[in-house]
């Protein structure tokens, strides 16, 4: 289960649009549910 500190990390670099930090927290199994029926694996 996540950190309420990695999660608050995530949430900061998802707002500043850094992909760099964002593809940091990412696993290679990780899966990204967006809003709607997108769903983006690995």
């Amino acid at each position: 289960m996540p950190t309420v500190a990695f999660l608050e990390a995530y949430a900061e670099a998802f707002n500043r649009h850094d992909i760099d930090a964002i593809m940091s927290a990412m696993t290679e199994d990780t899966v990204f549910i967006p809003s709607g029926d997108a769903r983006i694996e690995g």
